[in-house]
């Protein structure tokens, strides 16, 4: 009996060490739980909200980047177009285009041809299209089916759409301006 007694006063022992032992662990689980909902938790959610903040203002600085871009390559294009526009009409209108004179022409346009490289070819065309001198020296060319000769016979600096060049791959756009004397078009300068 006194074995018996032994044996329940250390099972007794054992189920108290047991209760301490859950008791710890259900504290420390507490502890955790704790610990989980008061620090990692609003540490995901603060971690997210800022990673999507992040990537908003990444985003919109990026489409604002690209704004700017546009808008610089627009009036880069604008100043380009105005400056050819410019161009034709002061060589239309110079003294040397006025005096009919081919070759002090055609040097002039070499010469024009020369200093901007972005100029494919100027050309001196009379009325009826004939490719009069250019900067290349080209012969027998006649350009009265383009459109843009037909345009510049009305009497109006013009300006063409992108048109493609014999060879499918480069695109150019070409700027027109009338020769006048005495009010009359007598020609074009074609750039």
């Amino acid at each position: 009996m006194s074995k018996l007694i032994e044996a329940s006063g250390t099972k007794k022992g054992f189920l108290e060490k047991s209760l301490a032992v859950n008791k710890d662990m259900s504290l420390k689980r507490e502890f955790l739980s704790i610990f989980l909902a008061i620090g990692i938790i609003p540490l995901i959610i603060f971690s997210s909200i800022f990673l999507t903040v992040i990537r908003s203002s990444i985003y919109k600085s990026e489409i604002n980047s690209m704004k700017q871009i546009s808008n610089m390559v627009t009036e880069n294009i604008d100043r380009w177009g105005e400056n050819n526009i410019l161009f034709v009409e002061e060589m239309a209108g110079s003294q040397i285009i006025g005096s009919g004179n081919l070759n002090s022409i055609q040097v002039e346009l070499k010469s024009k041809l020369a200093q901007d490289t972005s100029i494919k070819n100027i050309m001196y065309v009379d009325k009826d299209g004939n490719v009069l001198v250019d900067g290349l020296g080209s012969k027998n060319l006649n350009i009265k089916k383009e459109k843009y000769f037909n345009e510049v016979m009305k009497g109006y600096t013009y300006i063409s759409d992108i048109l493609t060049g014999t060879d499918s791959i480069s695109c150019f756009i070409v700027f027109t301006s009338p020769i006048k004397q005495n009010g009359q078009i007598v020609g074009a300068i074609v750039d």
